[in-house]
């Protein structure tokens, strides 16, 4: 059975406060759960990270709705942002989001971070790299965790455009005559999902 959990279907911004099922969204293109079942969106094109928490309530945590670059030292949710993307969180709770058209990947510490702490959590959590990105179609992964997996190439239509085996080390993706434009690719261990993420073919 699938349902819908957060946004109208129509293109806008509203509905902070209230249920995720009655606000806009446009164009989201990453998802995270956290620990205790808190759902984290990267609203691309509103250029804002939201949160619907365990009550189905949505709020913005990042992002003014601003496309630009500002804020780093200060509140997430006076920060600008610039098409945030892939997204994902840790067990202490903080968000770590690529800030795509910023090229930075960006950390909201909910709690207490320190540098330590990110470089741990980007050695040790998913260790998974995509490089370069955008690219023209071909492009390497690096994978640290995971020796034998399988990677899928979607379209925004949910259609499988490639499939590659995967194995722990560089990996050396190259598609052919896919057009430009913007991809999401999952990463399987075994069949469970592991990873997922955005990629741009220019």
């Amino acid at each position: 059975m699938i349902n819908t959990i957060a946004g109208t279907g129509a293109i806008g911004y509203s509905g902070d406060g209230g249920t995720a099922i009655t606000a806009q969204l446009y164009s989201p293109s990453g998802v995270s759960v956290d620990t205790v079942g808190n759902i984290y969106i990267s609203d691309t094109y509103n250029n804002r990270i939201r949160k619907i928490n365990t009550s189905g309530i949505i709020n913005t945590v990042g992002g003014t709705g601003i496309g630009g670059f500002s804020g780093d030292g200060g509140l997430a949710n006076a920060a600008d942002i610039l098409d945030p993307m892939s997204i994902t969180t840790n067990e202490a709770g903080n968000i770590y989001f690529c800030d795509y058209s910023n090229n930075r990947i960006r950390i909201v510490c909910v709690n207490t971070c320190t540098l330590a702490n990110i470089n741990t959590y980007f050695k040790n959590n998913n260790g998974l790299l995509l490089f370069p990105n955008p690219n023209n179609g071909t492009f390497s992964i690096q994978i640290d965790n995971i020796e034998n997996g399988v990677l899928f190439i979607v379209n925004s239509l949910g259609q499988k455009i490639h499939e590659q085996k995967t194995q722990r080390g560089v990996n050396k993706i190259a598609t052919s005559g896919i057009p430009t434009g913007l991809y999401h690719y999952r990463l399987f261990n075994n069949m469970i999902h592991a990873h997922s993420g955005t990629v741009s073919i220019e």
